[in-house]
């Protein structure tokens, strides 16, 4: 069963050669125990006044609609009105526009059974005598305004709301489809910084191990050039065949010297 029924159920028909008929009321009944939050958007907000445009609807009540048609080119149409009904624990009562504005932004997190959107379309009934020059162009909305909404100085107002509430909404989606992008670069660039970090730090102990290597290195051939210098400097012995000869010499001039004295 729907949270609501509607009343007209799929159109809005106005009847632009007449001014003074260029409204209509639609009725939104709750079908649910719950509260209801309604929303409703149009296509072309600027022209049409709708009144309230949002509220709370109290289980088993019903609330009226009053949509007014501003002056509109003949050539525009196709316009298109959309309804939003969402299960809500806010009660009309003291209910401020941020708290609704605040529970419309989140209402895409409640389960698809406590919400739904309605479609209706825009019927332009015109007669075939002269109907242009009922709804002619020229006409601005201020003076349809004085005309039509007399002393209501809420219309406007309403209408500025609803412009600004569809520009809020646009700019929310763009808000979090580049928050989105902005946190998978954030999250990449992170990724990327601890790499370069692993690979600073894996530069880092090869340079220090290469310099270890290089002090082991030099410390042994500091010892080496050590071992050489002192090798050198123990006096090396005489050549054996040099104190051989020596030797025979000095045993012979003993030996003359003795045999010398004996001939005489």
């Amino acid at each position: 069963m729907s949270l609501v029924t509607l009343d007209p159920q799929k159109e809005f028909s106005f009847e632009v050669t007449n001014p003074s008929s260029a409204k209509t009321t639609f009725k939104i009944t709750s079908n649910c125990e719950d509260n209801l939050a309604f929303k409703i958007k149009t296509t072309a907000p600027k022209y049409y006044v709708v009144k309230p445009n949002t509220g709370i609807i109290k289980s088993g009540k019903k609330v009226e609609v009053s949509i007014n048609l501003q002056p509109i080119p003949s050539s525009v149409k196709d316009h298109k009105f959309m309804l939003q009904v969402a299960r809500t624990s806010l009660v009309p009562e003291g209910l401020a526009a941020d708290d609704l504005n605040q529970f419309w932004k989140n209402v895409k997190s409640l389960d698809s059974s406590a919400r739904e959107d309605h479609k209706l379309k825009v019927v332009l009934i015109s007669s075939n005598v002269v109907s242009s020059a009922v709804v002619e162009e020229s006409k601005t909305i201020e003076s349809f305004n004085k005309e039509e909404l007399g002393d209501d100085p809420n219309s406007t107002e309403i209408q500025v709301e609803t412009i600004i509430e569809e520009i809020k909404e646009v700019d929310d989606d763009l808000k979090s489809e580049y928050v989105g992008k902005i946190s998978q670069m954030e999250q990449k660039y992170s990724d990327l910084q601890k790499e370069i970090e692993g690979k600073e730090k894996e530069l880092k102990e090869l340079k220090e191990k290469e310099s270890q290597d290089d002090n082991k290195a030099f410390g042994r051939r500091s010892a080496a050039s050590e071992f050489r210098r002192r090798a050198n400097a123990v006096k090396k012995p005489e050549n054996p065949f040099h104190m051989m000869h020596l030797l025979i010499a000095i045993f012979a001039g003993l030996g003359l010297g003795i045999l010398i004295p004996n001939l005489l």
